[in-house]
């Protein structure tokens, strides 16, 4: 005789099974699992009710209609982990306080800005990218969402400098270590005198602020995300 392999029945049973499991779990596991829920459910009742287009994976090559000396630092687009920016945003606000400026270097389609803009309050918040293309996808995204406190700008990293204005900087890591390094030299007078958080998501090469004398004010590993300030900022009052 033939035997069956014995399968569980999908009932009460069951559901009990997963509930005790999900109990088992430590505290960190359960609250980073509703609120990674929550948080996509209402980012994604928001995307559907805008008809925002932020998806896809676009390679580096497929950015740009000409080669520039950054294209080769810098990486593919994918949209930002909407609970992993909302956790940074969160951090920031504890850090600084109410913030009026949020900065998007690398922006892609937008979502960042947006976000920012819709669901912590920011008074204003740009979205900085070199490719034409992601700039126009923004921009499109921005017209339907109708938001005048969002600006997106066509710039390279390279030789675009903050405004004096403290702010909250996003990179989802846009580029190499060498790109990063580059902006962040440019700017050092910026984060030096206006005491800019460095929301960072993605954090591969967070040694190179850490040589620039950038120091760690909060980091998920779990997350692999981070917030820096320059070391003895001086912000004005």
């Amino acid at each position: 005789m033939q035997k069956t392999e014995h399968v569980e029945p999908c009932g009460k049973s069951s559901w009990i099974a997963r509930t005790w499991s999900w109990l088992g779990k430590p505290l960190e596991h359960k609250v980073f699992g509703l609120g990674g829920r929550l948080t996509t459910l209402r980012y994604a009742r928001w995307v559907k009710a805008h008809g925002y287009h932020f998806s896809g994976i676009l390679h580096p090559h497929e950015l740009l209609s000409e080669a520039t000396p950054s294209l080769a630092h810098s990486t593919h687009y994918l949209v930002s982990d909407v609970y992993s920016l909302e956790l940074l945003l969160h951090e920031a606000q504890v850090l600084l306080g109410a913030s009026d400026l949020f900065i998007d270097i690398g922006c892609g389609k937008g979502m960042p800005p947006l976000y920012a803009s819709r669901f912590h309050g920011y008074k204003a918040t740009i979205g900085m990218d070199f490719s034409a293309k992601l700039i126009q996808e923004a921009e499109a995204n921005l017209e339907r969402s109708g938001d005048l406190r969002v600006h997106f700008i066509q710039a390279d990293a390279t030789d675009f400098t903050l405004p004096e204005q403290q702010a909250v900087v996003y990179l989802h890591n846009p580029f190499g270590p060498e790109l990063l390094k580059t902006f962040l030299q440019h700017n050092l007078e910026h984060f030096r005198t206006q005491g800019s958080l460095i929301a960072y998501a993605f954090d591969v090469h967070r040694h190179v602020l850490s040589e620039l004398d950038f120091d760690v004010m909060y980091r998920s590993p779990r997350f692999s995300h981070s917030l820096w300030q320059l070391r003895g900022a001086q912000p004005p009052e």
